[in-house]
């Protein structure tokens, strides 16, 4: 059994309690650290969480990171002094997934670089991971030559407070119109309104005027799939729903494939 640490309390950090229950996860001593002590609720079981710091990670074997990204945040903070301690770091953020030095893990597709690990492992974007898990077996038999993605991600990808402003802005469509929600809405996570609403602009602009989410869809496949000259196009678009993405991919072949063979390789 593991002493496991599970870094941050919001969306994401719940659903790796919810997981590690469910998957039954042979789990010796369960930790939750944020940056302020508080009791959380997780369908009806009470978490305690303690307060952040270097020494909170002495004993911890994994230490799963789903806290704030960027130079602030839990990962770029906190890493290092988990794994200087001993323990094995999982970073759910964008911090570490183009180090090479850390390994970028799905593992239905690249489970072998694991081992490369030299104290952490970094987990991709939720769009990237569903995208490549599709494409590998293809990839493998056929050879690709390039791919056209657009994606649909939900409000909980921008974290708790969109999916708390989606819920806002439903409820005051439903009580008073349109106009309400520009008037009334009191948590504004995110500047567009997420209710009835789709936007094609997750993320910053940033080179060729595609967005760093869109970019993330590249670089992490190329570096997932070990094909760093695939050609990948990417759209990322956000829809009015709570929590699930969905995708629409494009794909040409270096060589024919029946589209029964490729239905048979994404069922098993």
């Amino acid at each position: 059994k593991y002493n496991v640490a599970v870094i941050g309390a919001g969306v994401v950090g719940v659903e790796m309690l919810r997981v590690l229950k469910q998957r039954n996860f042979p789990v010796n001593e369960l930790v939750v650290f944020a940056r302020s002590a508080r009791d959380i609720d997780v369908d009806g079981e009470i978490y305690p969480v303690k307060s952040i710091s270097p020494d909170a990670f002495k004993g911890i074997d994994i230490a799963l990171f789903a806290g704030t990204e960027g130079e602030k945040g839990a990962a770029v903070t906190y890493a290092q002094e988990a794994v200087k301690r001993g323990a094995i770091v999982i970073d759910n953020g964008a911090d570490f997934r183009m180090d090479p030095k850390v390994p970028l893990v799905v593992p239905e597709v690249n489970a072998l670089d694991v081992k490369k690990h030299k104290g952490i492992i970094a987990n991709p974007n939720c769009s990237t991971i569903q995208m490549v898990v599709a494409l590998n077996p293809i990839y493998k038999k056929a050879g690709l030559k390039r791919v056209i993605v657009t994606t649909l991600q939900a409000s909980s990808g921008a974290g708790k407070g969109a999916v708390e402003q989606l819920k806002e802005e439903s409820i005051l469509i439903a009580e008073g119109g349109f106009n309400n929600v520009r008037v009334s809405a009191v948590n504004k996570s995110m500047p567009q309104q997420l209710a009835y609403n789709v936007f094609p602009h997750i993320g910053s602009f940033v080179e060729g005027d595609y967005t760093n989410e869109e970019w993330k869809l590249v670089k992490e496949t190329h570096k997932i799939m070990h094909a760093p000259k695939l050609k990948i196009s990417a759209t990322t678009v956000r829809v009015p729903v709570r929590t699930g993405h969905s995708e629409s991919i494009y794909i040409e072949t270096d060589k024919y494939i029946s589209v029964d063979n490729v239905r048979n390789m994404l069922s098993k």
